[in-house]
């Protein structure tokens, strides 16, 4: 916004500190705001470097398709393969009882703003370190299902599965939508593995009212009229999906007069 003598300054200043994130930054902004050849020349030195987060990895595979050219990223070259969607079960302590406990615990929450959301409201803080039993069940109930989720990747050649953070935090918040409201897209750069899971959720039949939709196009990054790839997802109550924090994501807008509560959830490296 205050033009590009500051935007040189912001990525010169990137560029020599370590924040965990600043080379993803250093990066967003050359993308967005450079020539090709200045944004392949500023990869090619990151990746030397083994660099490997959320946001670097969105920024590369939009440019590898904008450009047509290999996507280098070492984080999730391909992350449609990656999303893993499936329903809880009472097996595992899934209960009705339970969404019920987590659905008045959401009314006691405080809100934080979120422009990313229209007619709708996300909670502050971390709702798993609450000291609730049902906040630690649903909590235990993610950290399983993330454990057979890396156990079914385990082969992978991928930064985000093979070089899993040693230390990292299990991060989760509400997000309540009602009539006509919608998640608009984004990605969760803080994040590692990120998850949905869909507490309460009543939409017409044959709709796709409250879906979930992946997609490799970002918001405000130059396209030049490419085609990136999406995917929807059909969701119901009492459903979970696990994704890699690199892809954007957004939902359907919502027209039912109940509301649509979702759990949402990231593995967030301790830095």
């Amino acid at each position: 916004q205050k033009g590009s003598k500051f935007c040189d300054e912001a990525i010169k200043y990137y560029s020599i500190t370590n924040h965990p994130l600043s080379s993803a930054h250093e990066l967003e902004l050359i993308y967005t705001l450079k020539d090709k050849i200045t944004y392949f020349e500023a990869e090619k030195k990151i990746n030397a470097s083994g660099d490997l987060n959320p946001l670097l990895a969105s920024v590369q595979t939009h440019a590898s398709i904008r450009y047509e050219t290999p996507d280098k990223n070492l984080f999730c070259k391909d992350p449609f393969k990656y999303i893993h969607h499936s329903k809880l079960t009472p097996n595992e302590g899934f209960t009705d009882e339970l969404v019920e406990d987590l659905l008045k615990i959401k009314n006691t929450l405080n809100s934080t703003n979120q422009s990313l959301i229209d007619y709708g409201q996300q909670s502050a803080g971390n709702i798993l370190l609450l000291n609730n039993q049902s906040a630690q069940i649903i909590k235990e109930i993610i950290l399983n299902r993330i454990k057979k989720y890396l156990n079914s990747y385990k082969d992978s050649n991928d930064g985000f599965i093979n070089k899993w953070p040693k230390n990292s935090t299990l991060h989760g918040w509400i997000i309540e939508l009602k009539t006509g409201g919608s998640l608009g897209s984004h990605m969760h750069k803080l994040g590692w593995l990120s998850g949905s899971l869909y507490l309460k959720l009543n939409k017409p039949s044959n709709s796709n009212q409250g879906n979930i939709i992946f997609d490799l196009k970002g918001v405000t990054y130059p396209s030049a009229s490419k085609s990136f790839p999406s995917k929807e997802y059909n969701i119901e109550k009492g459903d979970i999906v696990l994704f890699p924090s690199s892809i954007f994501h957004k939902t359907v807008p919502f027209e039912s007069e109940e509301t649509r509560v979702t759990l949402a959830f990231d593995i967030k490296p301790n830095f």
